[in-house]
């Protein structure tokens, strides 16, 4: 039998240590002059690019099959005007179309999602037949806690506050955190003793100023990036993940928050519908806040309501295993190597 190796190689500063530079200069050096000579010199049957904003690195690789994983076209699509979100600047928009050219040469691509494959079909015009599904999996680590692991977790992060919601993502647009706001901002409104954490950095100015004219100040709180562990807690010890996002290639945080047991209520927006499915409370507009804080509300008070929920995301969650991630890049990689 052929042997096959495969062998994972990602850019460090160790790669161009001892220049005197500064950190921007020293990434800018790294990433577009270190990083794609030595690229340049690698010898292989067949290159894995495993996220589609390095799919410009193909460019610079010898002779081999080229196989690209895309999470998502959220900046090509907003290049096309296809998204309201502000327009890519010069530079940004260089690379995002390089990167296309690089997607459409590819001999094979691997999509994170129905939704991923489906927008490389519309976009990019792929055929069906060069592009696997290949699922995201939530790490192992997030799990459910026992009844008394939840009473530490919420005691230690969130004190002795009623009611917890959580909302996991950066302040870039189509997070919609300043969505989430809005939908709190009316829970709140009928359950004064509740409190929204959002792990992923601080406030915009757009969310700073709701908050403020809002009169949430001590009922929000900012996380930065939180390791895998603490944010296993969170979402153990919380009462509910608040997702408000209008595009998602996959959308990690209700997985991983189903597969903790924390109810999720979220728009289907994009990928969302098929990574929730019937798991979740679910809106199809974002703008429907209105419903969203009256799920939220019908979850915090319903016992009943929250248990079914929570049996219900960890059986969605099952469904999205490391094996079945896998699988379709083991399948593709046999074929180009064997």
């Amino acid at each position: 039998m052929q042997s096959i190796r495969v062998e994972a190689l990602c850019p460090k500063v160790m790669d161009i240590e001892g220049l005197k530079v500064g950190p921007r200069a020293q990434v800018w050096t790294r990433d577009y002059i270190g990083w794609p000579l030595r690229l340049s010199r690698v010898k292989a049957e067949a290159y894995h690019i495993v996220d589609q904003g390095l799919a410009w690195y193909g460019y610079v690789l010898p002779m081999g099959a080229r196989l690209i994983t895309v999470h998502d076209l959220l900046n090509y699509v907003t290049y096309l005007g296809k998204l309201p979100f502000k327009p890519l600047s010069l530079r940004r928009t260089l690379v995002v179309l390089e990167c296309v050219a690089e997607i459409k040469k590819a001999d094979h691509v691997f999509a994170i999602s129905d939704f991923t494959a489906s927008a490389l079909m519309k976009y990019l015009d792929l055929q069906a037949r060069k592009i696997t599904i290949t699922p995201n999996c939530a790490d192992v680590r997030f799990r459910p806690y026992s009844a008394t692991e939840i009473a530490a977790a919420r005691a230690k992060l969130f004190g002795n506050c009623e009611y917890v919601i959580v909302c996991v993502g950066s302040n870039a647009e189509c997070k919609n955190r300043l969505g989430a706001l809005r939908v709190f901002s009316l829970v709140r409104k009928r359950l004064k003793s509740v409190q929204l954490h959002i792990v992923g950095g601080r406030a915009s100015a757009m969310e700073a100023a709701f908050i403020k004219e809002s009169g949430l100040k001590k009922s929000v709180q900012y996380w930065g990036m939180l390791p895998v562990e603490v944010l296993v807690s969170f979402y153990n010890g919380a009462d509910a993940l608040l997702v408000t996002s209008t595009y998602e290639g996959f959308g990690l945080p209700p997985l991983e928050a189903m597969q903790c047991g924390c109810p999720v209520v979220s728009t289907t927006c994009a990928s969302l519908r098929e990574v929730v499915g019937g798991a979740a409370l679910t809106v199809d507009n974002p703008l429907e806040v209105e419903t969203m804080a009256r799920y939220l509300v019908e979850v915090l008070r319903d016992g009943t309501l929250h248990l079914n929920l929570r049996s219900l995301g960890l059986r969605q969650a099952s469904k999205f295993t490391i094996e079945r991630s896998m699988q379709g890049i083991v399948d593709t990689y046999q074929r180009f190597l064997v």
